[in-house]
């Protein structure tokens, strides 16, 4: 799709669906948690992809701390004053930003100082050798105390065992994702377990 310039149509009717999604739950009066969506760095060239979050958050009456942008790693290379411009925009009208894929290209926790992120993704290549690497562990250790640091919280993908939760926990990281916590489900089921399991809204306390 982003070959054929077509993959701001997809974003874009995630996030029309997503906010939909939002305000049937919203009005039914059952528990929300926040939602991310992602932003592709083709969105930023093809159309005014914040500009649009923006109004169809208005149109289907979502909060604005229910929906928090991620925008993936390789967008960082492109743009970048553009986009660092879009994510300071954003983040003063009360969005989060999360910065999606850490580590699955070429950046530095050094290029981060120039952005305005709340939230950091260690992309999930990480998860799959520190336990018979040592240097990935040091890594990951070093990765998560840069962005506390700095103000960002980190989360890790590709969490899939309790020895890798217990892990993330000894370092710090206490944000994760993953099919140890579940998988993707329809949106029916996952307001089901959000009313069975009594879930609530807690925004990033760490």
């Amino acid at each position: 799709l982003e070959q054929f310039h077509l993959i701001h149509k997809i974003d874009q009717c995630v996030v029309e669906q997503v906010c939909r999604d939002y305000n049937r739950i919203i009005e039914s009066g059952e528990p929300v948690v926040p939602a991310s969506v992602n932003i592709s760095r083709l969105d930023f060239d093809l159309c005014d992809i914040f500009t649009f979050v923006e109004e169809t958050r208005k149109k289907y009456n979502v909060p604005r701390d229910m929906l928090d942008i991620e925008i993936t790693e390789s967008a960082m290379n492109d743009n970048v004053g553009h986009i660092k411009d879009e994510c300071v925009k954003m983040r003063n009208l009360g969005y989060q930003i999360w910065l999606d894929d850490f580590g699955s290209g070429y950046s530095s926790l050094n290029s981060l100082a120039e952005y305005s992120f709340d939230v950091l993704k260690l992309d999930m290549v990480f998860l799959r050798s520190y336990d018979h690497n040592i240097k990935t562990g040091a890594l990951m250790n070093y990765i998560v105390d840069g962005a506390r640091g700095m103000g960002i919280i980190p989360l890790c993908e590709g969490v899939e065992t309790i020895d890798h939760y217990e892990f993330l926990r000894k370092i710090g990281c206490e944000k994760a994702q993953g099919y140890y916590f579940g998988k993707p489900m329809p949106l029916d089921e996952s307001r089901k377990m959000t009313a069975e399991k009594g879930m609530t809204y807690e925004k990033y306390n760490v």
